[in-house]
């Protein structure tokens, strides 16, 4: 009998999902829309628990910069 995989829900910290779920749906393709899109503002607009908070963290996450020991460096300004 194969174990169940462990599906998070009701979290919107990108890096506790990623590490500690056994699935995930792969968003990143939304990152490069942001990127491309070159507006400056975006509104998202979706039902709740859709994951909105979710996304924004993993851009959090995606443009944090992180110091030598893998900390996000609080602060930073380019």
């Amino acid at each position: 009998m194969s174990k169940k995989q462990q599906i998070m829900t009701g979290s919107n910290n990108f890096k506790k999902v990623i590490s500690e779920s056994d699935v995930f749906v792969d968003k990143s393709l939304f990152i490069k829309e942001i990127i491309d899109s070159g507006d400056e503002a975006i509104l998202i607009t979706r039902p709740r628990r859709w994951g909105k908070s979710l996304n924004l963290d993993m851009l959090k996450t995606f443009f944090a910069v992180e110091s030598v020991n893998n900390e996000a460096v609080d602060g930073f300004v380019a």
